[in-house]
């Protein structure tokens, strides 16, 4: 079953056991890091230029780290050899995976 609905963005959604992201990848940035939603797609900076693979290779390290996932379990479904990827994430719950990629605030310690 499709779990989407009116207040499902349309960056993330969850098939079977399956999400599915959105990514736009902003290569040969200062550092590897999720700035947030930008036009509907989850905008990720990545260290590594994209050359020879780098910046895909980088970009399933930083998302398998930050959803506390084997790297496995993250594939490029569409968009290899793009700024614009379609991500699957097997095995995940859309709950946890946008907490976890959107830095939920509401959850744990921000800070002062």
């Amino acid at each position: 079953a499709l779990v989407a609905g009116p207040s499902t963005p349309g960056w993330i959604r969850e098939q079977n056991g399956i999400v599915h992201l959105q990514i736009v990848v902003v290569p040969g940035a200062g550092r590897s890091q999720i700035v947030g939603l930008h036009d509907g797609e989850l905008r990720i900076r990545i260290a590594q230029r994209a050359v020879d693979g780098a910046a895909n290779r980088a970009l399933i390290a930083l998302l398998a780290k930050t959803l506390r996932t084997a790297k496995s379990t993250i594939d490029i479904e569409r968009g290899a050899t793009s700024r614009h990827k379609a991500v699957v994430v097997t095995g995940y719950d859309l709950p946890t995976a946008r907490r976890l990629l959107l830095g939920d605030s509401t959850s744990g310690n921000c800070g002062d």
